[in-house]
């Protein structure tokens, strides 16, 4: 797995609607943004990364399910944490 392309947005910030619209006009790109305001571009998972990953989603999910504690996301969501700087969006396909 490659490393992650990062830009360095010193100039100018991104707000969060400008930052999905860019996650938004380019679905077939895993975009994640930093406390900074810096963007990484992320590299694809493999086959193997995707199938633990998977794994691990579905352990949470039942245990979740018995216990009713948290809301669960998978690895494909616009996500703006509460009271924090940052959010990201990662995007696999035309969802």
């Amino acid at each position: 797995m490659r490393s992650p392309i990062e830009l360095k947005l010193d100039s100018f910030k991104l707000t969060d609607e400008q930052f999905y619209q860019l996650c938004q006009d380019n679905r077939d790109l895993k975009f994640e943004r930093n406390v900074t305001g810096n963007l990484s571009i992320m590299s694809p998972t493999g086959g193997e990364t995707g199938e633990r990953n998977s794994e691990i989603n579905f352990q949470l999910r039942f245990w979740n399910k018995q216990f009713k504690r948290h809301d669960l996301f998978c690895v494909c969501v616009f996500f703006c944490p509460p009271q924090s700087a940052y959010c990201t969006a990662v995007h696999m396909g035309g969802q």
